[in-house]
């Protein structure tokens, strides 16, 4: 019977060890996720705000000023966005990053047929319309949502979600470990007890 209490004590502890295990691979795994995946995506869209921010500006400039090195900020800033764009749907995993970045994708087309067609007005000399067009993409861009913003909105619900559910587990783990201490303490009391009324037997 002690024995069999030894073994039950061993079980215990190689479950503790297990359990211990699984939640240490679980935080690995949660921080892992941070920095290849929420990291990356959010430093993706941040440059494609830039690179949209860069080419309204560029686009402006050249036409309040005529410079003409202002067209090769602009065209880098298209080559930029482009980047930044294949690298963040790579690690758009969310239906809903996913959602986000076709829009901000849409929204990126839509701003470069503007200062395509600004551009293309001023070269023709076509400075009044330039201008209407120039305040038209002002106001695009004004009324168009900061998605680098939502999607690091998501990411921080995401994880805090993702924390919950780690912090739920731990708490589950924790009892298991507390009823199955009972179980080999109760089950230890059983042969224990019996050696002690043999030993009492023996005595009388």
């Amino acid at each position: 019977m002690l024995w069999g209490a030894f073994w039950a004590f061993a079980l215990f502890v190689a479950a503790c060890v297990g359990l211990t295990t699984a939640v240490l691979e679980l935080d690995k795994r949660q921080e892992l996720r941070i920095i290849r995946g929420s990291r990356v995506l959010v430093d993706a869209v941040r440059e494609m705000e830039v690179a949209l921010q860069t080419m309204v500006a560029a686009s402006r400039g050249h036409l309040l000023t005529g410079q003409t090195q202002l067209l090769e900020s602009y065209d880098r800033a298209v080559t930029d966005f482009r980047e930044a764009e294949s690298l963040g749907a790579q690690s758009a995993l969310d239906p809903e990053d996913s959602q986000l970045l076709a829009q901000l994708r849409g929204h990126f087309e839509e701003v470069r047929r503007l200062t395509d067609a600004q551009l293309a007005l001023f070269k023709d000399d076509k400075q009044d319309k330039a201008l209407e067009v120039m305040l038209q993409t002002s106001q695009l861009r004004n009324a168009t949502p900061n998605f680098g913003r939502l999607i690091i909105e998501r990411i921080r619900r995401s994880d805090a979600a993702g924390l919950q559910r780690l912090g739920n587990f731990r708490m589950w783990g924790l009892l298991i470990m507390v009823l199955l201490a009972i179980l080999i303490v109760a089950a230890a009391a059983v042969p224990v007890g019996r050696i002690e009324k043999s030993l009492a037997n023996e005595i009388a």
